[in-house]
């Protein structure tokens, strides 16, 4: 089978891929709402087990405050492993589906809080890895890595996401591409988070101006550094 077969049935399933992604995206899941976390959570695993069937091993951790991590493992035609990544909390807040709803245009775009970033992503993996698994065609073992804290820095799943990182063949992350190409990215930019005290020195503004020095002064350079 060829990839264009491949994507023919794809194309072919697309009425329920939009159904699945229709389903996810009205669980609204905002980074800072655990009870809408777990619940969008719950909407995932539920949708891959629909149409993935039950997983090889399912590992699920706790988050605390933030959302649980939930780890999916498929075991393939072959022991190498493959680590999809797909976050599934969103920077929408809860409430925002009822003024911007899920709809489908006539041209096929979707627009819905969450869709693009990156329900739709999670969707796409669900079903790439069915529609191999359907035509048993030869596949890696796949990892499928859920975490509901990304938008945020992923602070609680890090962790866990190198070290299975390490561990796989490759690792994919699953946001939809943008641009015309639809390329693979291969490297991004990088983030940093910095936290920087500043301290001044009193003086009279009047009488003895160069006797101090300002804080502020020196944080805006040290933000223009960073930069």
């Amino acid at each position: 089978m060829s990839p264009h077969d491949i994507e023919s049935l794809a194309r072919t399933a697309l009425p329920e891929m939009i159904d699945d992604l229709r389903t996810l995206v009205e669980c609204e899941t905002p980074s800072d709402d655990k009870e809408l976390l777990s619940a969008g959570l719950a909407a995932i695993e539920d949708l891959a087990l629909r149409r993935l069937g039950p997983p090889d091993e399912a590992v699920r951790h706790d988050g605390g405050e933030h959302g649980d991590v939930l780890e999916l493992l498929y075991r393939g035609t072959s022991e190498t492993t493959v680590l999809l990544l797909a976050h599934y909390d969103t920077v929408w807040p809860a409430g925002t589906l009822t003024e911007w709803p899920f709809t489908v245009t006539d041209d096929g775009r979707v627009s819905a809080p969450g869709a693009f970033d990156m329900k739709c992503g999670l969707v796409q993996a669900i079903w790439a890895l069915r529609l191999l698994r359907e035509r048993d065609l030869p596949r890696p073992t796949v990892c499928l890595l859920l975490n509901g804290e990304e938008e945020i820095g992923s602070p609680f799943s890090r962790p866990r996401i190198e070290r299975l990182s390490e561990q796989a063949a490759a690792t994919l992350v699953c946001e939809p591409a943008a641009g015309p190409d639809e390329d693979l990215k291969t490297a991004r930019k990088g983030v940093g988070l910095f936290e920087v005290a500043v301290e001044g020195v009193e003086a009279h503004a009047g009488l003895d101006p160069y006797g101090g020095a300002s804080a502020v002064h020196a944080l805006a350079e040290l933000v223009t550094c960073i930069a």
